[in-house]
């Protein structure tokens, strides 16, 4: 498998039901470090020596590994693919199931690597494989998977596994510890998953392999608070990593390229990709950030919409030690040396192909409200669940002058504030107090929603962005 969530839920999936049908099954997941991505032969032809693979079944990865294939036939041992990366140019010589491929029947190439592993599944036993719509509906989320087609269907009835207490594993009753009242497409993006790719993150991606296939309930209690503990240490460091890649990319004016290339031979691979995600929200351009390797950089990709990354770095692929991923993200390695040509060979190909990238901040609403909001409103908009990449929650607006943005209790950095329509919650929205305050008009850019406790039904305002109007409102696109 995959370190992240998505390759820990497509193992799971496979694990559970090979298992159930009386097959000796050993699933491995990689360590990030010391394995890295896709097959490992060295692993594998160690596994062999000790249980004798008769057959190797990859999730999540193994498209471009063909010499790797090869050397693990020559060991008598039967593959098959399971992946939903872009095939490149020269495929593995055995059993490949990927919608990505050319000639392929299937009518939906946006599955995830646990939604292809799911579908093995569903051909194997057909319906009975919907007891496992709780992982793929997480790995769809968790990988960024449009929210569209096939996967709206699959992360609603997944959705309806963990809202039905008959249904909800204990795993994820753990994880979600109090966030279990409702459970959305938002509460596996910014809940469930971050705690799963910590884990790999932290180079254990294990731990939430073995929480996902234990029987054990004890056990279960204590990976799920060890994989909590581990997303705090990298919820830590990844600000750390934040912070000092935004001064480089001030301190040596990388914010002037067409993709910003930021790199430090003291961060972890493990949490690149999350602030590269970061990166590009504040700049709006491809962002690649690199952990040093010993002779060579790591980077983990992503794009905006528009320009193709994966594109970008095939058409630099001679400069590359190795690469792979998505049209918005990747995953790229690089000898030191070539780092440099690498960066300008990349940034003439996105100036070229692309010509000059939009690097504005756009927010898209559907529309300005100025009257109050009624709870049948929400429950239309909730209609329209699950949310997510591809599906976005409808975003509104409303104008206001100056407004005081207070604290909702002390210390915290959660700021609350009144509208004319809604009252506004602002997560860390310490940013937004003064311009709040300030005595020009201004929109409130924000989502609603409808919050129940003790059989009561309110309505609050997440506020999403604050834009003063200065002649007209250019970041707005309406």
């Amino acid at each position: 498998g995959d370190y992240d969530a998505d390759g820990v839920c497509a193992a799971a999936i496979l694990s559970l039901y090979l298992s159930s049908r009386g097959l000796k099954v050993c699933a491995h997941i990689p360590n990030r470090i010391g394995e890295g991505y896709g097959l490992n032969v060295e692993t594998i032809s160690t596994l062999n020596a000790e249980v004798k693979i008769d057959l190797l079944i990859t999730v999540d990865c193994g498209i471009s590994d063909f010499d790797k294939i090869e050397t693990l036939k020559g060991l008598g041992i039967d593959v098959v693919v399971t992946d939903h990366h872009e095939p490149p140019e020269v495929l593995p010589d055995c059993i490949k199931i990927n919608p990505k491929l050319d000639g392929q029947a299937y009518p939906f190439d946006g599955l995830c690597g646990a939604g292809v592993a799911y579908k093995l599944g569903c051909a194997l036993i057909g319906d009975a494989a919907d007891k496992y719509l709780d992982f793929v509906a997480l790995a769809t989320v968790a990988d960024s998977m449009d929210l569209v087609d096939e996967n709206r269907d699959i992360v609603a009835c997944g959705l309806k596994l963990y809202n039905n207490p008959s249904t909800l594993r204990l795993a994820f009753h753990y994880l979600l510890g109090e966030n279990n009242k409702t459970v959305t497409a938002q509460t596996l993006a910014y809940v469930v998953a971050p705690r799963i790719n910590a884990g790999g993150r932290m180079g254990d991606a294990n731990t939430a392999l073995k929480l996902f296939t234990t029987n054990d309930p004890n056990e279960i209690f204590d990976l799920a608070v060890k994989l909590n503990e581990y997303n705090i240490a990298r919820q830590a460091e990844c600000d750390t990593i934040y912070r000092e890649a935004k001064d480089k990319i001030k301190k040596y004016n990388l914010y002037k390229k067409d993709v910003i290339l930021v790199k430090d031979d003291s961060w972890r691979a493990g949490f690149i990709g999350i602030v590269a995600a970061k990166l590009v929200e504040d700049y709006a351009r491809p962002v690649i950030v690199f952990a040093g390797q010993n002779d060579y950089y790591k980077g983990s990709a992503r794009s905006v919409d528009g320009v193709n990354i994966h594109d970008a770095i095939t058409a630099c692929k001679d400069l590359l030690l190795g690469f792979g991923g998505h049209s918005q993200a990747a995953g790229v390695s690089v000898d030191k040396e070539n780092f440099t040509a690498f960066e300008n060979a990349l940034n003439s190909y996105v100036k070229t192909e692309y010509g000059k990238i939009d690097k504005t901040q756009k927010i898209y609403v559907e529309w300005n409200i100025d009257y109050s909001v009624s709870a049948r409103f929400v429950k239309e908009i909730d209609n329209l669940e699950p949310f997510g990449v591809g599906n976005r929650r409808p975003l509104f607006t409303t104008s206001v002058n100056d407004v005081d943005s207070l604290p909702l209790k002390f210390g915290s950095p959660h700021y609350t504030f009144k509208t004319d329509v809604l009252e506004m919650l602002d997560f860390n929205g310490e940013k937004n107090v003064f311009t709040l305050s300030l005595p020009v008009e201004k929109k409130v850019v924000f989502e609603i929603n409808l919050s129940t406790y003790k059989n009561r039904e309110s309505i609050k305002g997440y506020c999403r962005a604050v834009c003063p109007n200065y002649g007209d409102f250019n970041a707005l696109k309406l």
